[in-house]
């Protein structure tokens, strides 16, 4: 019975932190990240966060995976970089979207905020909900493109 206490607890939890806009669970949800890590995870040379439009930033005040990656990175003594993968196309919610549709939308969304080597780096890329991963795969593509060797996806909580 404790263990259902504790999933509803986690579940509420993120839905506050993604739809109720409450910064502060930050700390909790990179808690539940880290409890979730394991040593099959490699090492990486640092940190991103996906990136928010800054029309999806001004609504919201506050990019959630910024806030957990600079936690998760701060645990794991390794730099965050956050102007290296922007978003440049302003995309409609994914959750109101389904699979085929997301990759469209998402198709050419990010590119690199400017030029970087990223030849041979193991990049980690830090979200807060997944479903069916298709912003990972967007986000990996254009940084494999521009020469990550291994890009691995990181989030509290996936579903569909």
């Amino acid at each position: 019975m404790e263990w259902s206490r504790q999933l509803l607890i986690r579940v509420q939890a993120i839905h506050q932190f993604k739809y109720g806009f409450v910064s502060n669970l930050s700390g909790f949800l990179t808690e539940v990240i880290w409890h979730g890590y394991t040593d099959t995870v490699p090492p990486f040379d640092f940190l991103l966060p996906v990136p928010l439009h800054h029309k999806r930033m001004k609504e919201r005040g506050f990019n959630q995976s910024y806030l957990l990656s600079k936690n998760l990175a701060k645990k794991l003594n390794i730099p965050i970089y956050t102007d290296l993968l922007v978003r440049t196309r302003f995309t409609i919610p994914q959750a109101d979207l389904t699979g085929d549709v997301r990759k469209k939308d998402l198709h050419k969304a990010f590119d690199l905020g400017g030029k970087a080597d990223l030849t041979g780096l193991s990049i980690g890329i830090l979200d807060d909900v997944v479903t069916t991963r298709s912003t990972f795969f967007e986000c990996a593509r254009v940084l494999k493109r521009n020469g990550a060797l291994v890009v691995w996806g990181i989030v509290v909580a996936h579903g569909n």
